[in-house]
């Protein structure tokens, strides 16, 4: 429910992602081709990170993983790789979901405001961590 006087709009457009962005070539050329070259491999854009999921395909870790640590090496001082469930994420250095929830905890709408944060895989908890700080946190594996 918002507050009083509280804009009801959505968060899009309050950060400024195009320049933290997957570049184009890491993503067309990358892991759209490596996508189409395993059956099972699925690739998710999630704005300015990409996930590629194995869940159909677990036997294919290990090939994925060198395949991405390959395109890392290219853009080596941008992008980092993060470990889930049968997916992995693809993401800019300076933008996890923890630096997401930092900033977005300066907005004015949540001044004052406890974060909660909820997750159940390796990439959640840079957010966990965040979320906590000066508060109690709980996890479970």
């Amino acid at each position: 429910m918002p507050r009083e006087n509280e804009p009801t709009t959505p968060l899009a457009g309050v950060f400024e992602p195009a320049e933290h962005d997957i570049p184009a070539k890491a993503r067309d050329d990358g892991l759209e081709r490596l996508a189409r070259s395993i059956p099972g491999v699925v690739v998710e854009h999630k704005g300015i990170a990409v996930a590629l999921h194995y869940r159909a395909v677990p036997a294919m870790k290990p090939v994925l993983e060198k395949e991405l640590q390959g395109l890392l090496d290219t853009h080596t001082n941008r992008l980092v790789l993060s470990h889930g469930r049968r997916v992995f994420d693809l993401a800019p250095a300076s933008s996890t979901k923890g630096t997401a929830l930092a900033r977005l905890m300066q907005l004015p709408r949540f001044q004052g405001r406890r974060p909660v944060m909820i997750g159940d895989d390796w990439p959640d908890e840079a957010a966990l961590e965040t979320a906590k700080i000066g508060r109690a946190s709980c996890r479970e594996r």
